[in-house]
């Protein structure tokens, strides 16, 4: 029943692709309204970061108006070249993004981030600085601060991705092997207990920023059986059970009202 969906379409060359931008216009042309398409643009090396925000001019020049969203961008794999030593990441406020969000907000687009560690405060310089770009997270990293984010900023979104009371129901960070489909199907075939543990940490955050928070899938692109009809259609049961146990004037939020919202469905 999923009816629209944000899309990421990655590039990985450090030049514009012509063929890669065409499979995102045909995918468009072929399934009209059903993906709102965001440009992943490539991690590139740092004596080049400068050419990032004329890189992504040019590529939304190609097409003007395919593209709604930049991202996602995984801030906790990207290096921030300022800092000194390893385990310094980009944060959402480094020179590279200031430059980047001028060239969104001239395109009235938004961004998707998933936050490294200890993100908070350039997070909110960003989202001080940037009150007309909304700004998309999701991921643990983020979690302890979000709540204090959305108290404070309206232009900050957080999607739940990781249900299943954090199980990994795909891969196993613990050794690296990559889970099958049946043991999927396993884990999801007793719901109550999960539902109750995913009450207990996402309700609260829920109520709380009713038009801010956002249902969300996050597949693995390498799994290709997580794409499979079946058990799409037991993910997005296992979401219907969850929001059906919400307070009846947050559900249509939660579930797709606060995303149409965002890509104006309706002119909301």
């Amino acid at each position: 029943g999923t009816t629209r969906n944000f899309a990421f379409f990655p590039f990985y060359s450090e030049e514009i692709s012509p063929y890669a931008l065409e499979i995102v216009k045909r995918t468009e042309e072929q399934y009209p309204n059903l993906f709102t398409p965001f440009t992943d643009m490539p991690n590139i090396p740092e004596d080049k970061t400068i050419k990032s925000g004329e890189m992504l001019s040019e590529t939304l020049a190609v097409y003007p108006g395919l593209f709604q969203g930049y991202g996602e961008i995984s801030l906790y794999v990207l290096y921030d070249p300022r800092a000194e030593g390893a385990g310094s990441y980009l944060p959402p406020d480094s020179p590279l993004f200031t430059e980047i969000y001028s060239v969104l907000k001239k395109h009235k687009m938004m961004v998707y981030f998933h936050p490294g560690e200890d993100m908070r405060s350039s997070f909110e310089r960003v989202l001080k600085q940037n009150p007309d770009i909304n700004f998309i997270v999701h991921g643990d990293q983020i979690k302890e601060d979000i709540d204090y984010l959305m108290g404070k900023y309206p232009n900050i979104y957080f999607t739940i991705n990781n249900f299943y009371a954090n199980q990994d129901l795909f891969f196993s960070y613990e050794d690296g092997t990559i889970k099958t489909k049946e043991s999927f199907f396993a884990a999801l075939e007793n719901y109550e207990p999960l539902i109750q543990k995913d009450l207990r940490a996402w309700k609260n955050l829920i109520e709380a920023h009713p038009d801010q928070v956002m249902w969300g899938l996050d597949r693995d692109e390498e799994i290709l059986w997580t794409f499979d009809r079946d058990v799409g259609l037991k993910l997005v049961d296992y979401a219907r059970t969850f929001i059906g146990r919400l307070d009846p004037s947050v559900r249509e939020k939660f579930a797709y009202k606060n995303a149409e919202r965002l890509i104006n469905i309706g002119g909301e």
